[in-house]
């Protein structure tokens, strides 16, 4: 009967010492969980005040990253001894009225200048589009600036294709 006692007696007192720390536990924790509730809000707010300048910021950097790439292009071309309205001109004196270009594409590379074209040939007989298509692939192959020209993929039926070239880096 005694232990019965002295347990039931330190039992007592442990739920006693539990219950009295979780009753002076309780208004700490409350005022700590009201106090972030509040810097959560507060943090939520100024978030919602500089949202849009957040994505003005974006709109900025992807502008940004656009145009170095464009000066990169630039100083690549100003870097070979052609200019893009070189290669525009050359171009349209080399295309047989036949061939409508839909697509030209330069991207600068460590070796220079990286390019592609894409076109269509305005021509019903299979053999005379060939014949439009030859011509004009061995004139632009021939541009003293124009190295590696491969021949990429053709459609047939609505007679596309597309050229990749590449412009080397030349010292001026």
């Amino acid at each position: 009967k005694i232990k019965e006692r002295k347990i039931r007696s330190i039992s007592a007192v442990a739920f006693l010492l539990i219950f009295l720390t979780s009753f002076l536990w309780y208004p700490y924790s409350s005022k700590k969980i009201v106090h972030l509730e509040r810097s959560l809000n507060q943090k939520m707010e100024y978030y919602e005040k500089i949202r849009p300048a957040l994505e003005k910021i974006s709109v900025i950097e992807n502008q940004r990253k656009l145009y170095k790439e464009k000066l990169s292009l630039l100083k690549q071309m100003d870097k070979q001894k052609v200019s893009l309205i070189q290669i525009l001109k050359d171009l349209s004196l080399i295309t047989p009225d036949q061939i409508l270009l839909t697509d030209l594409e330069i991207k600068s590379t460590d070796r220079g200048l990286k390019g592609g074209i894409k076109g269509e040939i305005m021509a019903s007989d299979t053999f005379f589009s060939h014949k439009v298509f030859n011509e004009f692939y061995c004139k632009f192959k021939s541009l003293s600036y124009i190295e590696n020209v491969e021949f990429v993929s053709a459609k047939g039926g609505k007679n596309q294709f597309e050229i990749s070239f590449e412009i080397l880096n030349k010292s001026k």
